[in-house]
């Protein structure tokens, strides 16, 4: 990518307080269940550009694990920050702080791991493996967990969702959202690279994503 690294550092930043955006709107009270397939996308984007590749490259590779982690990070922030304010009124600032941030380490997390895998051709895939399985461990530690802003949450309004929800569980939901997101986004920068001819790998995962959603809330008729 070109531009000096100070730019590439103030780009990468944007990119990732818009999944942060993106992953408050999904949730009530603001209730944007689209703004919820966005989050990954985004932030693997703003990887890509932290680590100075060109953020429309399908191939780009990944940032270093400092960067990486400052990315998840900062998205993380801004989605769980605003979303659990109120817990600053309820229970003080520094209760907020640090159940925020325990919750964008998460994030963090999530972006460190999968910006090893950015080049791979079952990327789709296993970012949503492994941002479900992010999910299930901050629901169990610390101190219990705590599950408020799960991406499945954000489509409960989603009608046709509901049955999905039913067979595959909120992780499940989670799983699809992850997958379709970061497909659809693998697809269209393929696309970009070469317009003759569609990333057959990305493009058989959003299928494969799409009909699962299609068979599980499709009923008979």
């Amino acid at each position: 990518m070109q531009g000096s690294a100070a730019a590439r550092s103030v780009l990468a930043a944007v990119l990732a307080a818009l999944a942060g955006a993106a992953l408050w709107a999904s949730h009530a009270p603001v209730g944007l269940s689209v703004a919820a397939w966005l989050v990954a996308p985004l932030v693997l984007t703003a990887l890509r550009v932290a680590a100075g590749s060109d953020p429309l490259d399908p191939a780009g590779e990944g940032p270093s694990v400092g960067r990486a982690l400052a990315v998840g990070t900062l998205a993380g922030v801004v989605g769980y920050g605003t979303m659990l304010h109120w817990i600053a009124y309820e229970g003080g600032a520094v209760a907020w702080i640090l159940l925020a941030g325990i919750q964008a380490l998460w994030v963090g997390l999530w972006s460190v791991l999968v910006a090893r895998r950015l080049a791979a051709r079952t990327l789709p895939v296993e970012a949503a493996v492994l941002w479900v399985g992010i999910e299930w461990l901050r629901t169990r530690w610390p101190l219990d967990g705590f599950a408020w802003g799960r991406l499945a949450y954000s489509q409960v309004d989603v009608e046709w969702f509901v049955p999905l929800g039913r067979v595959l569980g909120a992780s499940g939901v989670s799983l699809v959202v992850v997958m379709v997101g970061v497909a659809a986004l693998q697809v269209v920068l393929g696309l970009r690279t070469d317009r003759t001819s569609p990333p057959r790998a990305a493009t058989g995962q959003l299928v494969g994503a799409v009909l699962v959603v299609a068979l599980v809330t499709v009923g008979p008729p």
